[in-house]
C-alpha cells in the first residue's frame, strides 16, 4: 500500500509540473501588428476514460461544431463520428418507419445507414478543466456539423437534412427546420424572435428563417427575407459553403471550404464581397476582429470587419505535444467559439497527441512515469483537442488538476 501511495504522489507531482509547463507555453504571434496569443489544450478525448458509462476508446471523434452559451459558462461540442447503433435496432427502426412493412423491405431502405454512424452533442462546463467532470450532458446519435446558441440558450445544430433546436440542457428537441445539406448555422436575436441563417452546401446558397418563439416554445419557422423575399439566395462562384456567422453590423459571412473563398453579404442579401483565402471552415467575431479557422491548413486567420487580413495564428504543435497532421493526416481546425474579451475555443477535428501516448487526461491504470515524465496514457494517443486561445494580457483561469479515475460522473442525458 505504501508503494502505491508513493507512486500516486509521484504521478500527481509530475502532473502538476506538466500543468505548470503548459501554462508557460510560448505564444504564437500575428504577422501584423504583432499581437500574441497563448494556446493550451483545454479539453481532449481521453481514450482510457468513460463518459456517462460510455467508453471513449473509439468514439466520439471528429469534433467539428463548437458554440458557447450566452454567458460563456458552457460550451457545446458536436462530434460527427460516434457509436453505431445496434444493427437489429436500426433494422427495426427502419421497419417501424415503413409502417409495419417486412424486415426485408426495411433492409432495402438505406436512409438510416448514415444515421447509424452519427456522433454526439456534448454540453461542457467551461469553468471545469477535467473533461470527464466538465461534461454535464451528452446527446447521442446526432451529427452536428455546426452549432449556434441564441440569447435564451437554445442550441441550434445543423446536421445536413435539418437544423434541430434543443433546450440548453439537451433534454428536448424543441423544433426541427427541414434543410437539404445544411452544414452552417448562425442565429441573431431580435425583440420579436430569432433569425436563423443556414448554408446549403450542395445548393451553394444562404437561407434565412424567421423563428417565432418565446422562452419556452417555438411556434413556427418561416423562410423569408432578403430583397427577393424568398429567404434564399444563391452565392455566385461558390463551390461548398460551410460555416456562417453574422457580425455586429448584421452582415452575413460565409466560408467556402472547397472554393477557397470567404463571402460577405449585407442583411438584404445584396452587395456580395469576396476574399480569397485557403480552406476557410468556420467564422467567429470578437468586436471588429474576425477569426477564420482554415481546416487542413491548420491555422486561424485574423481579419478586421472590412475583410482585411491582419495575420495568421499557428498552433504550437510541438509545445503542446500534438501530432500536427492529426489522425491519418485528417486533422483540421474547424469549429470556433469566441468568449468576448476573453479569447476563443477552437476544435482540432481528428487531432491527436504525438507519439501514440499522451500527457493529458486523467491519471489511471494507463498512466506511468517514463524518464521522469508523466504520461497519463502510455500506449495510446488521445484525440480531438479543444484549444483555448488567449491574447497576451488576458487573464486565464488557473487549470485544476484532473482527479484520479473513479470520481463519480453525473447521470447521462437521454436522447429526446
Amino acid at each position: 500500500m505504501r508503494s502505491i501511495h508513493r507512486n500516486r504522489v509521484l504521478l500527481w507531482a509530475c502532473y502538476l509540473s506538466a500543468g505548470l509547463a503548459f501554462a508557460l507555453l510560448s505564444a504564437s504571434a500575428l504577422a501584423n501588428p504583432g499581437e500574441q496569443y497563448k494556446w493550451s489544450v483545454r479539453y481532449l478525448i481521453d481514450n482510457s476514460q468513460s463518459v456517462f458509462s460510455r467508453s471513449q476508446a473509439f468514439f466520439p471523434r471528429g469534433n467539428r461544431g463548437l458554440a458557447a452559451s450566452p454567458d460563456g459558462h458552457f460550451l457545446y461540442a458536436g462530434y460527427i463520428h460516434g457509436r453505431k447503433e445496434d444493427p437489429l435496432e436500426a433494422l427495426l427502426a427502419r421497419d417501424r418507419r415503413h409502417r409495419g412493412g417486412s424486415l426485408e423491405e426495411a433492409a432495402l431502405d438505406r436512409s438510416t445507414d448514415e444515421a447509424s454512424q452519427t456522433g454526439e452533442l456534448r454540453k461542457i462546463d467551461a469553468t471545469v478543466d477535467d473533461y470527464t467532470e466538465a461534461t454535464v450532458a451528452v446527446l447521442p446519435d446526432v451529427c452536428p456539423k455546426a452549432l449556434a446558441v441564441d440569447r435564451e440558450g437554445r442550441v441550434y445544430a445543423a446536421n445536413g437534412n435539418a437544423i434541430a433546436i434543443y433546450d440548453p440542457d439537451l433534454t428536448t428537441e424543441l423544433y426541427s427546420i427541414p434543410t437539404h445539406t445544411c452544414e452552417g448555422v448562425a442565429v441573431v436575436n431580435s425583440d420579436t424572435g430569432v433569425t436563423v441563417y443556414g448554408t446549403e452546401r450542395h445548393r451553394n446558397s444562404l437561407v434565412r428563417w424567421e423563428i417565432a418563439c418565446n422562452q419556452t416554445q417555438i411556434r413556427e419557422a418561416k423562410q423569408a427575407g432578403f430583397e427577393n423575399g424568398t429567404g434564399e439566395i444563391v452565392i455566385p462562384g461558390a463551390k461548398s459553403v460551410r460555416g456562417v456567422a453574422v457580425d455586429g453590423k448584421g452582415r452575413i459571412w460565409m466560408a467556402d471550404l472547397e472554393g477557397n473563398q470567404l463571402f460577405r453579404v449585407e442583411p438584404t442579401g445584396k452587395d456580395l464581397k469576396v476574399l480569397q483565402i485557403n480552406s476557410p471552415c468556420a467564422i467567429a467575431f470578437d468586436g471588429p476582429k474576425v477569426y477564420v479557422t482554415r481546416w487542413r491548413e491548420r491555422e486561424v486567420t485574423v481579419l478586421d470587419d472590412e475583410m482585411n487580413v491582419i495575420g495568421s495564428l499557428a498552433v504550437p504543435w510541438a509545445d503542446l505535444e500534438l501530432a500536427p497532421l492529426g489522425n491519418r493526416h485528417n486533422g483540421a481546425l474547424s469549429g470556433i467559439a469566441v468568449i468576448p474579451g476573453q479569447g476563443f475555443f477552437v476544435s482540432n477535428e481528428y487531432g491527436q497527441t504525438a507519439g501514440q501516448r499522451s500527457t493529458y487526461g486523467r491519471i489511471d491504470n494507463a498512466s506511468n512515469v517514463i524518464n521522469g515524465k508523466l504520461y497519463t496514457d502510455t500506449k495510446d494517443d488521445d484525440n480531438d483537442p479543444i484549444f483555448r486561445v488567449v491574447a497576451t494580457g488576458v487573464a486565464e483561469v488557473a487549470p485544476t488538476p484532473a482527479p484520479e479515475s473513479g470520481t463519480p460522473a453525473p447521470s447521462p442525458v437521454s436522447k429526446p
